[in-house]
């Protein structure tokens, strides 16, 4: 049966995120999963993100900060608050200390992840999730990111 680790939140904690790859690892892992909110606000950018490329999750899913760094980094966050100038410049600093291409490939993770395969074996809580594409919930959606990055008027 396929080990499936799903992770999410690692907010730039290098020391968290080894840890539970190393943990993972050490269950037999065949597949990792990445559901968001990698960088912000922590201090571990490039070792997390070097960890995260030697992963290669087969399923990534963007979070509201990694909406946070992508805005920050393209000057896209309104600076009309002063959180909004604080969100900015954390999101400048932590776009500074990636590689090249980092922030647009960022950009291309989904909001959504599809369908779990019917192969696999969840726990139940996860599983009734799972039974549906994983996608952002309504307050995901009026998240810090939205509310800092107002989408244009169509």
């Amino acid at each position: 049966m396929k080990q499936v680790a799903v992770f999410s939140d690692v907010h730039g904690n290098a020391t968290a995120f080894r840890a539970m790859v190393a943990d993972a690892k050490k269950q037999g892992a065949d597949e990792y999963w990445f559901l968001g909110d990698l960088l912000m606000p922590g201090p571990g950018v490039a070792e997390v993100w070097q960890l995260l490329q030697e992963l290669a999750p087969t399923k990534l899913v963007r979070g509201n900060w990694d909406d946070l760094v992508i805005h920050g980094a393209r000057g896209e966050i309104d600076l009309a608050k002063p959180s909004h100038v604080y969100f900015a410049r954390l999101a400048q600093y932590v776009a500074g200390h990636l590689p090249a291409g980092a922030v647009d490939q960022m950009a291309a993770w989904p909001l959504t992840a599809p369908q779990a395969s019917p192969h696999m074996s969840l726990p139940a809580s996860i599983g009734s999730a799972m039974s549906r594409a994983v996608q952002p919930s309504s307050a995901a959606r009026n998240s810090a990111a939205a509310r800092l990055c107002p989408r244009p008027e169509k």
